[in-house]
Parts: structure tokens; C-alpha cells; sequence
């Protein structure tokens, strides 16, 4: 199981392409929501090779992850693991990134009553993703502000302000980034 990952590693060093396959991706998914293989090892080896897998690839890769793959990695919302939300919030904000019509998916999993738990993480990396996903949600259109509203996102983006971190330029950045989006389409 492990020779998909390996394969695709090196592929990419090989080659360095572009593009994977739909089957490339759905063998990775398969792995890493396999019930049976559901480990923090397991997830901690395969989620940043998806990652890898989506930021190299294809609309139509990418249109299959947040139509199918969303729905199944959303168990792993809830997970403590830190390392494994970081890869999960870099996933799904990439997608977020990539298209508005990706905004549904996303919305489908209920990931915005997740992000204040996120942003109070004492991981400070955990947090600045969380910052960059939460203003790739809001790039494209207001779709999540109610949502933000709702699960008091705004918030925690404010509490962050004060978290004790080791690299304040940069979660200040992303605080700046998704105020920025959040506040770009919003008169309210």
C-alpha cells in the first residue's frame, strides 16, 4: 500500500510533472480513509503526499477531491493529532485557493465550527494555516461569512492576536490576509 506513495514521490522527483492522474489521487484517497489503516503514522505519511499529490495536479484531480474526497476525510476534522489538522487545513485550503466552486464541498463538511478550535491550537503552525485557510474562504466570495459569524471565527482570528507565538510576522500576515478577504466583499 505503501508502493502508491513511493511511487508518487518518485514520480515527482523524477519528473517533477505537473499533472497526476485521477487514478493516482484515488489510489492515495483510498489509502488514507481506509478504516483499517486509519493511523496517526499512516495519516502522517499520506496526507502531505496528497497535498503534494492536489498542488501538482489537474482540475479534474482537484474537481474529484472536493467533490469525493471531501466528504471523506471529514472524520478527520475533529482529530487532535496536530500534525494531521495542519495537512488537512493546507488540503482543504488549497482547494479553497483554486476555485469558488469548490465553496459547497467545503461548506458539506462543516469545517467553519472546527476553525475556532483551530486557531486556539498551541501549535503555532496549525494556526497560521488556519489563518490562510479562513482568507481563501473569503477570496472569492462572501459564502462563509454568515458561518463565521455563526461559529464566532472573527473572534478567535482576534485571539490569535495575542497568542504567544515564535513567529508573529507571519501569523500577523495571515490575521491581515483574512480580516482583509472577510471584510474585501462584506459592507455589513
Amino acid at each position: 500500500m505503501f508502493a502508491i506513495m513511493r511511487e508518487l514521490l518518485v514520480r515527482d522527483e523524477k519528473r517533477m510533472t505537473d499533472f497526476y492522474s485521477k487514478a493516482d489521487v484515488l489510489n492515495l484517497h483510498r489509502l488514507i480513509v481506509s478504516d483499517y489503516l486509519m493511523t496517526d503514522r499512516v495519516l502522517l505519511q499520506s496526507l502531505p503526499v496528497l497535498l503534494k499529490v492536489l498542488q501538482k495536479s489537474s482540475g479534474s484531480t482537484l474537481d474529484y477531491m472536493a467533490i469525493s474526497g471531501l466528504q471523506k476525510l471529514k472524520k478527520l476534522l475533529s482529530h487532535s493529532n496536530p500534525e494531521i489538522l495542519l495537512e488537512l487545513v493546507q488540503i482543504v485550503s488549497h482547494l479553497a485557493r483554486s476555485k469558488m466552486d469548490y465553496y459547497p464541498n467545503i461548506a458539506q463538511i462543516g469545517l467553519i465550527e472546527h476553525i475556532p478550535r483551530y486557531l486556539l491550537s498551541p501549535n503555532e503552525l496549525v494556526r497560521e494555516k488556519t489563518l490562510n485557510l479562513v482568507g481563501n474562504l473569503a477570496k472569492h466570495s462572501i459564502q462563509f461569512f454568515e458561518d463565521f459569524v455563526k461559529y464566532r471565527v472573527i473572534g478567535a482570528i482576534a485571539s490569535t492576536v495575542s497568542t504567544k507565538t515564535t513567529n508573529y510576522e507571519k501569523i500577523l500576515k495571515n490575521i491581515v490576509y483574512a480580516v482583509g478577504n472577510i471584510s474585501y466583499y462584506n459592507e455589513q
